[in-house]
């Protein structure tokens, strides 16, 4: 126990060197070998982002990055692991020999090895995210909009709720200790997860009798996840990415509260998680090797050609310390590093304030809101009672090319019916009665888009409609041609919003009538939306929760293109949204969404370009 301050400080010392190393240096170096592929293929995004890395040169991309992140990862990981170690054996080391150990320790990726730990560090580890935390992804999380739609399966949907994260909590509690075996004997990740397995046994049973360790780790980690969920209970806004760490860092804190109020606690987080791992390991350690035989060496040795390339190295490293600091002794040197330093922090913090924005946030109801059957009148209308100022619907076409609000291709799940939205005609598709879903309590059928056109147009009091556009891979011209026919008809084009994923009904609307507010919507992108996205002659951006952040939100309003999120469940993202910009929320709960945009709203004094979408300065 003497030696824990030890291993906390030395542990939070190396974290904020890792995470400068990885912002600074290995993020952007990953992510530029993606980026510079990714921009090679053009612009994919949502159904396209498998296709553009099917190639061979796609996949050893792919691997090329994995592999790096991984060992970055397992670096970092291992590190600590090694510090926990030495510090616990009240050994003496330094620096050099600490990050020359944990290189060393890089041999155990080789092989099959290396895929298989792709998995667990850079997978279950964040997605549990209980006793190892790293920099290159500290968290990781199933798209919120995912557990939005399995919400709708009823008792099916809360089943998978359930088994999905119960799977991955499974698997990474079974290979807890690997990182162990792997740091500090090279083992490679199979040996290791076998080791993990013994330890486990030897925890609760040891010598003929039960034992009390493995409870304690059991114990540890359960108050992980308290502590960890108590902590999301009270702050609930997305932590800060990597990619929120560029050049515009400064600027983002100058102009950007919610920037601000982030890396507060991105710097707090931070050293709250390090400590805890730093604990947590040491209990791993104390519980896996009681008698201390699992020792770190604080310089081993390098076999092979291995020793030759390392030592190698070694010298030329050295040589290169040792001309940096005879330079560094010289005046000049100083002073031009300085003077450099200070041009790059006010070139880092040069720049206006940003632009005004597009329109005042507005609230999107969800296919209508999630307190009736979704997409249809009722849902709509409640939507329009929670304050809502539009309603997002989805519109397909039905076999006799009439479109129709429905947003499955398929009436599985909320018909319970095994049938094509395609092979039915408008007819059969409105009879049909759909049972009730969500919070609904009573039963809905499927409108056409008519009938809520002529609504829209016979009541000016109605909630605007969202229309995004669903064709399936052969009816974009003909779905898109029928909704243009209907809304010149009935004269509402200036009362909607029309989105698609579907590039062309995109350009097919823009092209037709282009003083009405046509958007683009995305939920994946293979390469870098920031910069991809704006090539696109759209009216506004949706874009799914996950892919939201501050440099997005930022680059949006340096471009003057609005942008919206959706699904958005919970308030505190919802303001943290609007603190970075965002202009749209888009949920399934149009009453929370209708007081966080209000009462932002009440303290909010900036001018906009417009007071409506699509609307007139």
């Amino acid at each position: 126990m003497k030696t824990l301050p030890r291993t906390l400080w030395e542990v939070l010392k190396f974290e904020a060197v890792c995470k400068l190393l990885a912002i600074c240096l290995v993020y952007p170096v990953l992510n530029g070998v993606f980026q510079i592929y990714a921009a090679s293929e053009g612009l994919n995004f949502n159904a396209g982002v498998v296709s553009a890395f099917l190639s061979p040169a796609g996949l050893a991309v792919l691997l090329a990055v994995g592999a790096g992140a991984t060992a970055f990862a397992f670096w970092e990981l291992s590190t600590v692991i090694r510090i926990a170690a030495l510090t616990r054996q009240g050994d003496r080391f330094t620096w050099r020999q600490l990050w020359w150990g944990s290189l060393w320790g890089l041999g155990a990726l080789r092989g099959w090895s290396l895929p298989a730990s792709a998995v667990f560090y850079l997978a279950l580890v964040p997605l549990t995210a209980v006793g190892y935390v790293h920099t290159l992804l500290p968290t990781l999380a199933l798209p919120e909009f995912i557990y939005g739609e399995l919400r709708r399966y009823g008792a099916l949907g809360m089943a998978a709720m359930i088994a999905i994260p119960a799977l991955y909590y499974l698997l990474t509690a079974l290979c807890l200790y690997a990182p162990l075996y792997m740091s500090l004997r090279r083992q490679r990740f199979f040996a290791a997860a076998g080791q993990s397995l013994q330890v486990w046994k030897r925890s609760f049973w040891r010598g003929g009798r039960p034992a009390w360790q493995g409870w304690a780790v059991v114990g540890a980690c359960w108050v992980w996840v308290s502590a960890a969920t108590r902590i999301a209970q009270h702050w609930r806004r997305n932590r800060l990415d990597l990619v929120d760490f560029d050049s515009a860092f400064f600027r983002n804190l100058l102009y950007s509260e919610a920037f601000r109020i982030d890396f507060a606690y991105w710097v707090v987080r931070s050293a709250l998680d390090a400590a805890a791992m730093a604990l947590f390991i040491r209990l791993l350690l104390a519980v896996a090797d009681p008698e201390g035989a699992l020792r770190a060496q604080a310089d081993p040795a390098w076999q092979g050609d291995a020793a030759v390339i390392a030592g190698v190295v070694r010298r030329r490293l050295g040589r290169m310390r040792a001309r940096f600091l005879a330079r560094w002794q010289r005046r000049g040197t100083r002073i031009g590093t300085g003077a450099l330093c200070l041009v790059l922090l006010v070139w880092m913090m040069a720049g206006s304030a940003p632009p005004m924005l597009a329109h005042p946030p507005v609230v999107i109801g969800h296919r209508g809101c999630l307190y009736e059957v979704e997409n249809t009148l009722p849902a709509i209308e409640t939507a329009a009672g929670y304050g809502a100022d539009y309603a997002e619907i989805d519109v397909q076409l039905s076999a006799d090319g009439v479109p129709v609000v429905l947003h499955d291709g398929n009436l599985w799940r909320l018909a319970g019916q095994n049938l094509n939205v395609s092979e039915l005609t408008a007819d059969q598709l409105t009879a049909l009665e759909l049972p009730a879903t969500g919070a609904a309590t009573r039963a809905g059928r499927i409108p056409t888009l008519e009938e809520l056109l002529a609504r829209v147009a016979n009541d000016p009091a109605h909630i605007g409609l969202l229309v995004e556009v669903k064709p399936t891979a052969d009816n974009a011209a003909v779905l898109t041609g029928a909704i243009l026919e209907l809304v010149e008809r009935y004269g509402v084009g200036d009362r909607l919003m029309f989105m698609s994923q579907d590039l062309t009904s995109v350009n097919t609307l823009q092209a037709a009538h282009p003083e009405w507010w046509v958007g683009y919507c995305a939920y994946g992108s293979t390469g870098d939306l920031d910069e991809g996205i704006w090539k696109y002659d759209v009216d506004f951006l949706a874009v799914e929760e996950s892919m939201v952040s501050n440099r997005l939100a930022r680059t949006a309003r340096s471009q003057g293109l609005p942008l919206y999120v959706w699904s958005v469940y919970d308030s505190d993202k919802m303001l943290q949204y609007l603190q970075m910009g965002v202009v749209g929320l888009i949920t399934d709960f149009p009453d929370i969404a209708r007081d966080v945009v209000d009462g932002y709203r009440a303290g909010d004094t900036a001018p906009y370009r417009a007071q409506t979408p699509g609307g007139a300065a």
